[in-house]
């Protein structure tokens, strides 16, 4: 289930804050040669930005959340991975020609 969550620039009107939850991956890749690939790496833990409410919220209130500096970042950066990534693959493409 989704909502659409307004956002504000003042703390005190807001009703949920981002928390950051860390998520370790186990990775095992099984192949047709029965060769079993396994990495329980922790490095690189991934982060993910989860909204929270830290104190009760009365029924039929409009959920308002705190603009969240650090998450524009993240975007902005993955943005900038997904460009790069294109920009690789089309210059990958156009050698290929």
């Amino acid at each position: 289930m989704f909502w659409a969550v307004p956002r504000t620039a003042i703390k005190k009107e807001a009703n949920l804050v981002l928390e950051w939850a860390g998520v370790e991956l186990s990775v095992k890749i099984n192949l047709p040669s029965k060769t079993d690939i396994s990495d329980n790496t922790t490095e690189g833990e991934v982060k993910v930005p989860v909204l929270t409410n830290p104190a009760a919220i009365a029924a039929n209130t409009m959920l308002l959340a705190i603009e969240d500096i650090a998450l524009h970042k993240v975007m902005a950066s993955q943005n900038q991975k997904e460009l790069a990534k294109a920009e690789k693959e089309k210059a990958k493409a156009a050698k290929k020609k």
